[in-house]
């Protein structure tokens, strides 16, 4: 795993070819895991020569990887991808500057990042090969999607969150505002906030479950969605003077509110928001409860 400040240092070495064959390899993972030197000299049009020299230097950044048998393919490290996406957010302006790691999870790595003073977060996606079996499996996602490599899976996971986040800013939840995305990078205004599974003391602990609430409700019957993932761990509380809210993060597991197993996925959402609620604050509601309050009774 690269840090902000050492992902920073090599981006700030590498030569405009170097980019242009990681932006290259970027732009076809959804094709290759392995990319054929061929098709890398295609798609950036560099003479053999700089771009032999330009992938062993790659490889010894470990950006990129050569195939164990077949020596004239490479794949993107994690590393590589990670690069080539913060090209493009440099690049259309998105950020300037990428600083700390702030987050770091089996799914995507978060630093903070700046642009014109103000301060954001960018999150790198990366699926693995197991993060998402079970939402394969359960949500109808399809062999194909199991099948990708995790590039293309975090790629791919990248898009939905963005997509998910533009859909519940239109309408007003509280979720982190998306700037932009690109390839597996995603960026969003910065929470200033601790994650809810940590909170021991709250002060209205009623007051911060119905802001959780009112967003799952705007999520599922405004923008006809449904989380898919949400825990204590993909909620963050901010305190400013007397008051607490609350905003939902990590979008990418969303489903259609129409899915024949959204209620279930529904019911087992707020069923950890229930339990937690529950154990932690000695709040009495149940999963039953939160469920009619969003979808009526049924």
């Amino acid at each position: 795993m690269v840090g902000g400040a050492l992902l920073w240092k090599i981006y700030s070495i590498l030569s405009r070819e170097d980019i242009l064959v990681l932006r290259s390899m970027a732009s076809l993972v959804k094709i290759y895991e392995h990319v054929p030197i061929r098709v890398i000299m295609r798609r950036t049009g560099l003479p053999e020569g700089a771009l032999y020299s330009s992938l062993r230097r790659l490889v010894d950044e470990r950006l990129v990887t050569i195939h164990r048998f077949y020596r004239d393919m490479y794949r993107l490290t994690f590393s590589g991808l990670n690069i080539a996406s913060l090209h493009g957010l440099l690049r259309r302006g998105l950020v300037s500057a990428v600083g700390e790691r702030i987050g770091l999870g089996k799914e995507s790595l978060v630093y903070l990042g700046r642009r014109d003073g103000e301060i954001l977060a960018i999150k790198f996606h990366r699926i693995g090969v197991t993060s998402f079996r079970h939402v394969v499996r359960v949500r109808g996602y399809g062999l194909a999607f199991e099948r990708l490599w995790w590039g293309a899976r975090s790629v791919i996971s990248a898009e939905r969150e963005h997509r998910a986040l533009e859909m519940l800013s239109r309408i007003g939840a509280r979720v982190p505002k998306p700037i932009g995305r690109e390839y597996n990078a995603l960026v969003t205004a910065y929470i200033d906030g601790v994650d809810l599974y940590r909170v021991r003391d709250l002060r209205d602990p009623l007051g911060v479950l119905e802001d959780i609430l009112e967003t799952v409700l705007r999520a599922y019957r405004d923008a006809g969605i449904i989380h898919g993932d949400l825990s204590p761990y993909n909620i963050m509380v901010t305190r400013d003077h007397d008051s607490e809210r609350c905003y939902v993060i990590d979008w990418p597991q969303w489903i259609r509110a129409g899915d024949e197993k959204g209620l279930e996925i529904l019911r087992r959402d707020l069923g950890y928001i229930a339990e937690f609620f529950s154990k932690r604050f000695g709040v009495d509601v149940s999963a039953e409860d939160l469920v009619r309050r969003v979808v009526g009774d049924r």
